[in-house]
């Protein structure tokens, strides 16, 4: 394999001097300078073309001058340019369609890209969404392949996969916590998002790490012409962001995020409360990245994102009078990310773009609990005691990727090498009393492990209809003395039938070395990442997928019909009874693992992109199933979100020229659980030898009723539909812009049940009952900006 790098790296040399056949250069938005990714650039001459990559970049070869080129992308108006001569590298600018409805339609075979799907940020405002906040994670849910996990939470879960089987990726760096509250929000400001790209199979070399899917989001890089703002004010954040040029060759953005549901509870509690009680739950987000542009050849830039949840409550002074105490109380829980990513991209040669990266990232959750009790009188401490859970994961990251761009060839290859530091779990118990400490520290373990990447693929254009793309990825994880070496190769081929028509198949095999525990239940969330270690083997997927797709059906609509088939193995979950608290024994004793997954579905995908009425519509029939030895007496079982059902509509209309109403239909059948299939009585004996003076034995007989439980989740929650609605006033001011949203999450009221419990009524019978979320959440919004 190094022979094989060397040999590209020389070959990669040899073409430079050849590189006066090749067009290369740069698309920007012509407003703000910040490169479109995914923009499309077609020689109109030899019908050959590309697409940017994650940087803005392109490269053409085997030019003959002129040469007329067609560039478009998706919310910018087409431009047609004629280069006369060879000339050194050349940026382009695009200039946004003003009409956010209407986008532009892109006839090319470049359009068609497979088992890929993008939301531009303006179709993501538009949404409308849980008390008025706009969420990327929620938006690609109503993509088909794409499931939600319960009412409204923001969890991704792709053909069958987990939440943690998605690599989500910021500006190239995985984040492990991609949640607020619990998961009913997504950490992703979009005003500090450029593009976001969902991959759900045939992935691309270059990813690894996760088993279903590849959440690619890029930061902005700020305005490079004028400095621009805004702030946005809604029921749930506060939102403000600044951006613009530093000097001529520098720029920035600065976008912050925060939760405004403490500073209402704070002040309650305060007000209500005698003792001094206070009870709050906030989180924060804050993206900043500075960009310094050397040369027209040579960029580098520097990311930081940090968010943080916090919950607490506290109380002090309770009286026990019958005791003569007072009690002290403070319990809080914390969880967040820090990333900082250093990036240095070079294009000095046409055909040659090189991209080095250097990253430090951590995610941490911890719970703290301190008490006291104090003699009323004198105010003096009689005992007091802290308890703690700490869990973290910090990646130290080192990589460089290239693409090289060769006549009808694009070769992408890298390497790049992670230092991973793992604390599963530390649990401490500490206690003060009569001046004796005793402080106990349990599951006390750090686990270090450190992994190495490398891949190379080639997307060879083999005639003007059938364009292949093959690769391998390769991945090393040395953990606790033991190596676990993978080889995933990577195969898609694509064939054009006509301008409009075109079909796909791909074949991937993806690995993954960490995995999630969550806890079981509706209360806070404790997530917490583990290694593959030498007794728990790392997870693998192997997935076969197929497509067909139809462009420009009436020159409004796109369709797709995709179909896949993917099985897991590696795969672990808690055993029965099991969770991270209770007793002391170690996670790797609490779970099963080696487990075998399996899921299969048809995706159907109709959009229409242009007329005044525009949106699309999602159909996602599919199965998960999973399979443990000691899990439903090694019997097959549906995965927890395994639904056989998904429809999603999307609709944005026009009423007027500043207002426009839009429209999420949501219906999907109920998610697999566990509920009791029998009650049992239980007979209940105990001795009570202190009978009086006598310690005559008694005998106590009692008796209750005991659940019985079947195989894991054999029965279905209710059916879940809703409608969401939301109306944009939107208002060009002079020096900005102003917009007012008012919306309404599930908009009829639909109880879909949260979660299914058992209790009696006050006849003493047994009933299953719901408990609903949300009923019926209006909310609205402010936002202006300026510029």
């Amino acid at each position: 394999m190094i022979n094989k790098f060397i040999g590209l790296f020389l070959l990669s040399v040899i073409s430079f001097f050849c590189e006066a056949q090749t067009f290369s250069g740069y698309i920007k938005d012509k407003n703000t300078e910040e490169a479109i990714i995914g923009a499309s650039i077609f020689n109109l001459d030899n019908q050959s073309g590309c697409k940017t990559n994650n940087f803005g970049f392109f490269s053409i070869t085997n030019i003959t001058y002129p040469a007329q080129f067609k560039i478009q992308s998706l919310g910018y108006l087409p431009d047609t340019i004629t280069i006369n001569s060879p000339s050194p590298q050349q940026n382009f600018y695009l200039k946004k369609n003003n009409n956010s409805l209407k986008t532009v339609v892109i006839k090319s075979q470049q359009e068609v890209t497979p088992q890929m799907q993008s939301l531009s940020i303006s179709d993501i405002k538009l949404m409308p969404t849980l008390a008025g906040e706009p969420d990327v994670l929620k938006s690609f849910q109503l993509l088909p392949g794409v499931q939600g996990g319960r009412e409204g939470t923001s969890g991704l879960h792709v053909r069958g996969g987990s939440a943690d089987q998605n690599l989500i990726l910021l500006d190239d760096i995985p984040l492990y916590n991609v949640n607020h509250i619990g998961g009913f929000f997504s950490i992703f400001d979009v005003n500090a998002i450029n593009s976001i790209d969902l991959i759900k199979g045939s992935f691309p070399a270059k990813y690894g790490g996760r088993l279903s899917s590849v959440l690619d989001i890029r930061m902005k890089e700020g305005n490079a012409s004028k400095f621009e703002g805004n702030i946005d004010l809604g029921v749930l954040t506060t939102r403000a962001s600044i951006q613009g040029p530093i000097t001529s060759k520098t720029k920035f953005i600065l976008s912050l995020r925060r939760c405004n549901i403490d500073l209402p509870t704070r002040a309650y509690f305060n007000l209500i409360s005698p003792n001094k009680s206070n009870l709050g739950f906030t989180f924060y987000d804050a993206y900043s990245k500075i960009t310094h542009q050397f040369n027209a050849n040579n960029k580098v830039n520097l990311s930081v994102y940090n968010g943080r949840d916090r919950l607490f409550f506290g109380s002090k002074n309770n009286e026990d009078n019958i005791a003569n105490k007072l009690y002290d109380y403070k319990n809080g829980t914390a969880w967040g990310n820090l990333l900082t990513v250093a990036k240095w991209t070079n294009s000095s040669f046409k055909n040659l773009f090189i991209n080095t990266t250097a990253a430090f990232t951590k995610y941490y959750y911890t719970n703290e609990l301190e008490y006291a009790a104090k003699e009323k009188n004198t105010n003096t401490i009689l005992y007091s005691g802290q308890n703690s859970l700490q869990s973290s994961i910090q990646d130290f990251t080192l990589k460089t990727d290239a693409t090289y761009y060769y006549n009808k060839h694009t070769i992408r290859y890298g390497l790049g090498g992670q230092q991973h530091t793992f604390q599963p779990s530390q649990q401490r118990y500490k206690q003060v009393n009569n001046n004796i400490t005793q402080d106990t520290t349990v599951q006390n373990t750090t686990i270090k492990a450190l992994e190495f990447t490398f891949y190379i693929e080639d997307e060879m254009l083999v005639s003007k209809k059938i364009l292949f793309r093959g690769g391998l990825h390769g991945n090393n994880f040395s953990v606790e003395k033991k190596n676990y070496f993978t080889l995933q190769p990577r195969a898609n081929l694509q064939f054009t039938i006509d301008d409009n028509h075109s079909m796909s198949a791909g074949y991937s095999v993806m690995n993954q070395n960490v995995h999630l525990l969550s806890n079981i239940g509706t209360g806070i969330p404790v997530d917490l990442w583990l290694p593959a270690t030498a007794n728990v083997s790392p997870a693998q997927s192997k997935e076969y997928s197929a497509g067909f797709y139809k462009n420009n059906i009436l020159d409004q609509f796109n369709i797709s019909i995709e179909s896949y088939y993917k099985t897991m193995s590696g795969l672990i979950d808690f055993s029965d009874g099991q969770s991270f608290f209770g007793n002391g024994a170690n996670w790797e004793d609490k779970i099963q693992k080696n487990g075998k997954g399996e899921a299969y579905g048809a995706e159907f995908f109709i959009k229409k992109t242009s007329g005044n009425l525009t949106g699309f519509l999602s159909y996602t029939h599919s199965y998960s199933n999973r399979k443990f030895d000691s899990i439903n007496a090694g019997a097959w079982y549906p995965y927890k979100f395994d639904r056989r059902h998904n429809f999603n509509i999307n609709l944005n209309y026009p009423l007027k020229k500043n207002i426009i109403i839009s429209a999420n239909f949501v219906f999907q059948t109920g998610h697999a659980i566990t509920l009791p299939s029998a009650l049992q009585p239980v007979v209940h004996f105990s001795t009570n030898f202190n009978n009086g003076n006598n310690y005559i034995p008694v005998f106590d007989m009692s008796m209750y009723d005991a659940f019985y439980y079947g195989g894991r989740n054999q029965n279905r929650m209710p059916n879940y539909h809703r409608l969401d609605v939301a109306v944009h006033f939107n208002k060009q001011k002079k020096n900005g812009e102003r917009n007012w949203n008012i919306s309404i999450y599930n908009a009829y009221g639909r109880l879909n049940p949260y979660y299914l419990y058992f209790d009696y009524d006050k006849k003493k019978n047994l009933h299953l009952y719901q408990f609903s979320l949300f009923p019926f959440v209006p909310s609205v919004s402010y936002s202006r900006s300026w510029h």
